[in-house]
């Protein structure tokens, strides 16, 4: 009498050990780690910046302007060409000037635009038309630097709780990472299977 209590008392307490199984603490990125976590999209960011090198100068510390003149302008036609753009000079509210490139080609004297630097855009939608794809970039390379990263330390993690759990290992019913759940494991004998064989009577 009493089996099935024994038998429920048993299973609460292998639920126990396995709820009391040390597992090993995410380790933290060493400095080493952390230049390369944080310089790597820092580099890239900074290689993938140059095409868009005048669009982000604007972008940035761009002030209104007035174009004074255009010349040497460039409609932009067919895939392969140039985008349009004119060559001009500009004047700021406080009277400085500036000359460079106007990013497009029907853009005229007495236009306002946003300038700075040796670039000028006819408006800030220009500015951002220009630009997306590189914040675009950026973003798709700090997210998979940090998948990549966060991956490496959670198998770390992994393999650093199965060597801390190995010690456990004689605990009947213990599976450190079993990679199918409905697997039988080692010490638990299948019904049918592995029960000593009566002979005939």
């Amino acid at each position: 009498m009493g089996t099935g209590d024994d038998d429920s008392g048993d299973d609460a307490s292998l639920e126990e050990s396995a709820e009391e199984l040390p597992e090993a603490p995410m380790k933290r990125p060493t400095v080493q780690e952390w230049l390369v976590i944080v310089g790597a999209p820092l580099a890239i960011c900074a290689v993938v910046a140059l095409p868009f090198r005048s669009a982000l100068y604007v972008l940035f510390a761009g002030r209104s302007a007035t174009l004074t003149s255009t010349w040497s302008c460039s409609e932009g036609t067919g895939v392969t060409a140039p985008a349009p753009s004119c060559e001009a000079s500009w004047e700021f509210p406080d009277g400085s000037t500036g000359t460079g490139t106007v990013h497009s080609a029907s853009a005229g004297s007495g236009d306002t635009v946003l300038a700075a630097g040796d670039g000028a855009y006819t408006s800030l939608a220009s500015v951002w038309n220009s630009a997306w794809f590189y914040f675009f970039l950026v973003a798709v390379s700090v997210v998979a630097t940090a998948i990549t990263w966060v991956g490496h330390y959670r198998q770390d993690q992994r393999e650093r709780t199965r060597r801390l759990r190995e010690p456990f290992e004689y605990v009947p019913g213990y599976r450190a990472f079993a990679d199918d759940p409905d697997e039988t494991p080692p010490d638990e004998t299948p019904e049918g299977h592995g029960a000593e064989t009566q002979g005939p009577p």
